[in-house]
């Protein structure tokens, strides 16, 4: 069964890029149009429009943490057979409204990348390669972050995630996962302001923010999500790779913008 949804999926990917490059190009024309043309046009947007919905009912949606406050667990969507599906666009994102514990302040993320790079013609924002925090969000006395690891195609992807007790409203400094934005909202509703994580807000000194009390981890694999507090054991300390978040297209490393 996971066999032919990877199957399903890869066929879907590739079809749902081919339809939104057909309808990109034919829009800019559409108003010159005749009217068989027209009609193809709005045929082919509600043939995307499904292929779209069968695509978020594929995705899997794992457990990516749990919360420190209520011990709830944070299941969520992602397309973890790759990069290529559009779950990963960063400026328009196929993705489903995801239930999440009522704690959950925003679920942002980082990536070791790894040979082959998935080819797009969309922008990937999969975060830095190392775990890092955001010095603004996680300084917040009600703040907690969690981190745990799943792959993600070939590559190893960090979930981190910002719980708040009581939840409060997000301040625009962290960007949901994979997106420029600091919230996505339900479907018909147009995405909530963009924003540009700053460089000197991510934190790669893990080890201090344990110390605090204010990182927790849980270990990759673990079924129970049990978390954890202490540096001992802690498989996210000492990676090495760039703090710099990461900007992908066409299979291609993109020169970080200023």
């Amino acid at each position: 069964m996971v066999g032919a949804g990877r199957s399903r999926r890869d066929a879907l990917v590739g079809e749902i890029a081919d339809l939104r490059a057909w309808l990109e190009r034919a829009e800019w024309r559409i108003n010159a149009a005749d009217g068989a043309a027209i009609d193809e046009f709005i045929t082919q947007r509600t043939l995307l429009a499904r292929k779209r919905t069968e695509y978020l009912d594929l995705l899997p949606r794992p457990a990516l943490s749990r919360c420190p406050f209520s011990g709830e667990v944070l299941t969520h969507s992602i397309d973890s057979w790759g990069l290529d599906g559009p779950w990963w666009d960063a400026d328009s994102p196929y993705r489903p409204f995801d239930e999440t514990p009522e704690t959950l302040i925003v679920l942002s993320g980082a990536m070791r990348l790894r040979s082959p790079i998935e080819t797009t013609a969309f922008l990937v924002l999969p975060g830095p390669h190392v775990p890092v925090v955001s010095r603004t969000l996680i300084e917040y006395p009600d703040v907690r972050a969690v981190l745990f690891s799943l792959p993600v195609g070939p590559h190893s992807a960090y979930s981190i995630a910002y719980f708040a007790d009581p939840p409060f409203e997000l301040p625009p400094t962290v960007a949901v996962w994979g997106t420029r934005r600091w919230r996505l909202p339900d479907d018909d509703v147009d995405l909530e302001i963009e924003i540009i994580e700053e460089e000197d807000d991510l934190d790669s000194d893990l080890e201090f923010w344990i110390r605090r009390g204010k990182l927790l981890w849980i270990a990759p694999d673990d079924p129970e999500l049990r978390l954890h507090a202490t540096l001992t054991g802690c498989p996210y300390l000492g990676l090495e790779g760039s703090t710099a978040p990461v900007r992908l297209m066409d299979g291609r490393l993109l020169e970080v913008e200023p």
